[in-house]
């Protein structure tokens, strides 16, 4: 009876480190999303300013000239 219950004990904590782990690489995963969705969102700023700068420079060579 006592290693049934030591079984059922080791049964229980494997199935709730099992939960645990889920969860835990779930969040790793939204995590992770974030991430790349900022990256995405930085990017597409930098390219945007650099297209704004670079209009500029036309805009005074153009005036200039």
């Amino acid at each position: 009876m006592v290693s049934f219950n030591s079984t059922q004990k080791e049964k229980q904590m494997a199935d709730k480190a099992e939960l645990v782990i889920t969860a835990l690489q779930q969040r790793i995963g939204e995590i992770v999303s974030n991430y790349e969705t900022q990256v995405a969102i930085l990017r597409a700023e930098i390219t945007k300013l650099m297209e704004q700068s670079e209009a500029k420079e036309e805009t005074a060579t153009v005036v200039n000239n």
